[in-house]
């Protein structure tokens, strides 16, 4: 189907033979679907704090990040295609700011057709553990990702933590078929 701008013009004439001409235009909407994105922290409760949600579609190179807020969900309006969703989530101790750990969860490869809804849960994320010859003291540590498609375009992010983050988790849901 056709989208997009639209412009035309209504012209009257009367019975005299003077005219009256009218410019219109309008914006006919490309098909789209709704998504909604819930980002889950490992206390099972919405995600907030820095928690931020990226949203690209590789079918066009166009995209967003969002922070969550303590949102229950993140609610687009995308045309069907492909996708690729990228989430860091934040888990404070208990209540309050101070916190506990830092996950990624991505999707690199996401069909949307039809209305979705997608979960972004911490608490199914893997416990990230490094282990050396010497003993070793964690003073701080990045996560980070990167996404590249069509031999031409990437995506990319980290998040970032000092001694005070008792953990680091990441989730990864199947592979990318393009890129």
């Amino acid at each position: 189907a056709q989208y997009g701008d639209i412009t035309g013009r209504v012209l009257a004439t009367a019975k005299d033979g003077s005219t009256v001409s009218t410019p219109i235009a309008l914006y006919v909407q490309p098909e789209t679907v709704t998504l909604r994105v819930k980002l889950i922290d490992r206390l099972g409760k919405p995600a907030d704090g820095a928690s931020s949600l990226d949203l690209i579609g590789t079918d066009d190179a166009a995209g967003e990040r969002r922070f969550n807020e303590g949102a229950t969900d993140q609610t687009y309006r995308v045309r069907p295609g492909a996708y690729f969703l990228s989430s860091f989530i934040t888990t404070p101790e208990t209540e309050g700011t101070l916190l506990d750990s830092l996950a990624y969860l991505g999707r690199p490869q996401l069909e949307i057709r039809d209305d979705t809804t997608v979960v972004l849960d911490a608490r199914k994320a893997h416990r990230l553990n490094i282990r050396t010859d010497e003993p070793t003291e964690l003073r701080s540590a990045t996560l980070g990702f990167a996404r590249s498609w069509d031999d031409t375009w990437l995506h990319a992010g980290t998040g970032a933590g000092g001694r005070e983050l008792r953990g680091y988790y990441a989730s990864v849901t199947r592979r990318a078929a393009d890129g």
